[in-house]
């Protein structure tokens, strides 16, 4: 029967001088409590991983929103966004947007380091979250800036729609 169901028939048997309405209010009071504590745990927890890698967020927003960094790059599962200027196959002065099912699942951040944005770890970190959304927001309003690469020449990709518009 459970718990709760256990709880209601000691409650129908105790109803004298409003004892069934006091015992209802310190049950509803105590779960109310108990979800509000572990939402504050998981926010604490979520904010403590993710601390270390604000500095990198409004970075990372300002490379691809002012197209410092753009496109150089789209595989199966990987965005890479780079300067025009970084030729190096691999550099850690590199933005990744990983792709899972067609969204955005991770952001590797501008830094020296290996920083993050998961999105396992940012469902209850408000800060993150932001920051997140700004970022895949700027990345798709960017993306009619494709840079493709080869060894002897970078050819510029803008809006082919827009391009034949302008043209007539």
């Amino acid at each position: 029967m459970g718990l709760v169901g256990f709880m209601f028939t000691m409650l129908g048997e105790i109803d004298q001088d409003g004892i069934k309405n006091k015992i209802m209010t310190q049950i509803i009071l105590s779960i109310l409590v108990t979800a509000v504590s572990v939402l504050l745990v998981l926010v604490l927890t979520n904010v403590s991983v993710n601390y270390k890698n604000y500095k990198y967020f409004k970075l990372t927003y300002d490379v691809i929103e002012n197209y410092h960094y753009v496109k150089v790059n789209s595989s199966f599962s990987i965005e890479t966004y780079r300067t025009l200027q970084d030729n190096a196959l691999i550099s850690k002065k590199e933005v990744l947007f990983f792709i899972e099912n067609n969204k955005v699942d991770s952001i590797k951040l501008l830094s020296d380091g290996q920083n993050y944005i998961h999105t396992s770890f940012i469902m209850f970190d408000p800060y993150a979250l932001y920051w997140f959304w700004k970022i895949k927001r700027a990345r798709n309003k960017n993306n009619d800036l494709h840079v493709q690469e080869s060894w002897f020449q970078k050819e510029y990709v803008y809006d082919i729609e827009s391009f034949k518009l302008l043209r007539g």
